[in-house]
């Protein structure tokens, strides 16, 4: 799936319509998603708004080899959104499926999160009962989410996810919660209990309400003024700002790459 453009209207007749996201996956193997645009939704009967949903789910509960499986998502465009993904690792609505496993998604802006008209819950990621091997996210911007930037639950008898989260070279807006965990509370130290493996470097945050905890190796937190003055209109880390003085771990500046989507889709 490459190239695409995915778009809702706002209008009279599009205000309550039933199409919860823009682009959700339930059962897949071996799918690549690469420079598509996904821009224009907003809270209707799912609250949230958002744009994007994986999930290993077992629909008609018949599926339980439903998998999200060797999933790849590259050089998005997100705007205008209520939240931006959702995900679901295993057991939607508790019906039993295999697990997601070995997901990446890298290089992506997200802008203009739970906004008039765009409005939701302005979640970054919210996502249920992990994944198995690892699930990696690498250059997102995610500077204006206004909820998390990833809260995370359990169910089904499952506890902690069995596999890695790596989140790298990322520029994250904290918000109100940062990580928000429901069961094991909030920051860094809740990261480490919901997942069996974690690398989280390179990465700078946007000071949030509420403490994170000890930043891991590697990692920038930055007060909002400071935050706000390292983009440029495009919503790219300004060459040495505040932003570009954490130390990723490919040398590149952290965030989306957006001089690579500007050449694919024109204005961000």
């Amino acid at each position: 799936m490459k190239y695409c453009h995915l778009k809702k209207q706002f209008n009279d007749a599009w205000k309550t319509a039933s199409i919860k996201t823009l682009f959700e996956i339930k059962h897949v193997k071996r799918m690549l998603v690469d420079s598509c645009l996904f821009e224009n939704n907003w809270s209707r009967d799912w609250p949230t708004g958002v744009a994007i949903m994986l999930k290993a789910c077992n629909g008609e509960n018949i599926e339980t080899w439903a998998t999200c499986e060797d999933m790849t998502m590259t050089n998005l465009l997100i705007r205008n959104v209520g939240s931006v993904f959702g995900f679901i690792g295993k057991n939607d609505s508790g019906r039993i499926s295999d697990w997601m496993r070995r997901v990446t998604i890298r290089n992506v802006l997200a802008h203009t999160i739970n906004l008039t008209p765009w409005l939701g819950t302005g979640r970054g990621a919210p996502f249920a009962n992990g994944c198995e091997e690892f699930f990696v996210m690498d250059h997102i911007t995610m500077h204006t989410n206004q909820h998390s930037w990833m809260n995370t639950w359990f169910d089904s008898g499952i506890t902690k996810a069995p596999g890695k989260f790596v989140l790298t070279n990322s520029v994250m807006a904290e918000s109100s919660y940062g990580y928000f965990s429901q069961s094991n509370g909030i920051g860094f130290p809740a990261i480490e209990k919901d997942w069996t493996g974690t690398q989280i470097s390179g990465n700078a945050w946007r000071q949030g309400a509420r403490a994170q905890g000890v930043l891991p190796v590697d990692n920038l937190r930055l007060p909002p003024a400071n935050w706000d003055a390292s983009f440029d209109p495009d919503h790219g880390v300004i060459p040495d700002s505040a932003i570009a003085q954490v130390k990723t771990t490919d040398g590149k500046l952290p965030g989306a790459d957006v001089q690579a989507l500007k050449a694919i889709f024109g204005t961000l």
